[in-house]
C-alpha cells in the first residue's frame, strides 16, 4: 500500500515538473526564434550596405556582386533546411 503511494506522489511530482519543463522549453524556443529573425534581419542589412558599397566604389563589380548573391542564396538554402 505504501509503495502505491509513493508512485502516486511521484506520478503527481513529476506531472508539476513536467509542465515547468515545457514552460521552459517553449520560453527557449521563442527566445531563440526571435534571435533567428534579429541575426537574419541583421545579415540582410550587411549584404545590402555591402552591395551598395561595392556598387558604389567599383564600377566593374559585377562579378564579385554576382558572387554576393550566389554565396547568399547558398546560405538562405542552408538556413532553409534548418
Amino acid at each position: 500500500m505504501i509503495n502505491l503511494m509513493y508512485l502516486i506522489f511521484i506520478a503527481i511530482i513529476l506531472m508539476n515538473v513536467d509542465r515547468e519543463v515545457l514552460k521552459a522549453f517553449h520560453n527557449t524556443k521563442e527566445t531563440l526564434e526571435l534571435t533567428a529573425r534579429l541575426v537574419d534581419d541583421n545579415n540582410q542589412f550587411l549584404c545590402e550596405n555591402l552591395r551598395h558599397k561595392i556598387e558604389k566604389t567599383l564600377k566593374n563589380t559585377k562579378p564579385s556582386t554576382n558572387n554576393i548573391y550566389k554565396s547568399k542564396q547558398h546560405t538562405d538554402q542552408i538556413f532553409k533546411l534548418f
